[in-house]
């Protein structure tokens, strides 16, 4: 298994990468250079014996874009703010003390302030889990400790499928993010797949007939307890692979939320409205990529841009997308700290202007139509293809 990188090519087969070998995997045969670059800091070194093979080729979209990197590096876009950490935490510390002290008296307002805490705390998750805190040891360790047992999502789970759907975004093969047979098809060309990070493939069977046909109107409801899947693969990952820190920070998450949720009146609306306030954060995730282009071809940067969708809102409202709605930027620059998007969005766009380089920006309401639409569009397709073959 070769990739290269600035020209010189490394049979990494045998290579234990800490991002997982299916990113490897993934970028068997094809110039590793943008993906290696962006996703390790500056100064990385690979300790493998290579060949160059050539002289590295650019485009001047290519060159363009790592001199702008190194502009931002230069004017310090990529050193995270203490300040900010600071006030996630006494955002997340109210919310949390708002949670424990409402429970008894308001259930309801209680189990709204934990969900808000769950989504918060899944943006810091989601900071530390691209190492773009304090760098990669300390930000998995603390990440894990304290995002699983206050969250019960595994940080290693997150980060092997995470680092993958970077990597080859909205690929119908590599990127389990857009993989969700029986319950939804994002696009009429995935209605059966073989998925190479499953190792298996998803056939449109009859329980996906009937899901897929009314994905629309079970979207939101989907979207409401999605975060108990998150759990089960949580667990599976850690059983079979995780870490003892992975594995004990949940198992601590299951004893103190159960009791604490069975503490108090009325525990099962506590668990499902909980719960079911996260749904928000799953649908910032889904419709960042849902309704994009599926199997996009070109570089980086296009590969980036034709699968991602920016969600336009004021400064002010930053808090409640976490950093999601400079989606492409993110993806663009995967360990640039949450705290500079907005300003690197700035500062990129007349690069994307100069190389004609998609950029969509839509408001909140408009991007969940448009991931409506695309969901109605595949439920149709289906519909269409079944009655093909029922009439032979």
């Amino acid at each position: 298994m070769n990739i290269r990188v600035d020209g010189v090519t490394y049979n990494v087969s045998r290579f234990n990468h800490p991002g997982g070998k299916i990113v490897l995997q993934n970028l068997e045969g094809k110039d590793a250079t943008a993906e290696f670059r962006l996703f390790h800091p500056p100064g990385t070194q690979i300790f493998l014996r290579g060949k160059r093979t050539g002289v590295p080729h650019r485009t001047n979209k290519m060159e363009d874009f790592f001199e702008l990197e190194k502009h931002m590096r230069d004017i310090g876009l990529f050193k995270s703010s203490p300040q900010f950490y600071i006030e996630r935490a006494l955002i997340l510390v109210s919310l949390f003390w708002g949670a424990v002290t409402l429970r008894y008296s308001h259930p309801f307002v209680s189990a709204v302030c934990l969900g808000m805490f769950w989504c918060q705390l899944a943006f810091v998750g989601h900071d530390v889990g691209h190492s773009s805190v304090n760098g990669r040891r300390n930000d998995s360790f603390y990440g894990t400790l304290f995002g699983n047992t206050l969250g019960g999502i595994s940080l290693e789970w997150w980060k092997h499928g995470h680092y993958v759907h970077h990597v080859s975004p909205n690929d119908m093969e590599k990127d389990p993010d857009i993989q969700h047979l029986p319950v939804l098809a994002v696009d009429p060309k995935m209605l059966g797949f073989y998925s190479s990070f499953h190792g298996r493939w998803f056939h449109f069977t009859t329980l996906s007939r009937i899901l897929v046909a009314y994905q629309v109107y079970l979207f939101y409801p989907i979207m409401s307890v999605a975060r108990f899947n998150l759990y089960a693969q949580s667990l599976i990952y850690s059983l079979k692979r995780g870490s003892w820190l992975d594995f004990f920070s949940l198992f601590a998450f299951y004893g103190w939320f159960l009791i604490f949720a069975f503490s108090g009146p009325s525990a099962f609306m506590y668990i499902y409205v909980s719960h079911a306030v996260t749904g928000l954060l799953h649908v910032q995730i889904c419709i960042s990529h849902f309704a994009e282009q599926i199997d996009a071809k070109g570089d980086w940067v296009d590969r980036q841009s034709l699968t991602t969708i920016d969600v336009d809102c004021p400064a002010w409202m930053d808090w409640f997308h976490g950093g999601l709605q400079f989606q492409l930027i993110h993806h663009l620059f995967p360990r640039l700290p949450r705290e500079n998007l907005r300003k690197a969005s700035e500062l990129l766009q007349p690069f994307f202007e100069r190389h004609n380089v998609r950029c969509v920006r839509l408001g909140f309401v408009q991007c969940n139509r448009r991931v409506l639409s695309k969901l109605s569009e595949t439920t149709n397709h289906a519909l269409l293809v079944d009655a093909i073959n029922l009439r032979g």
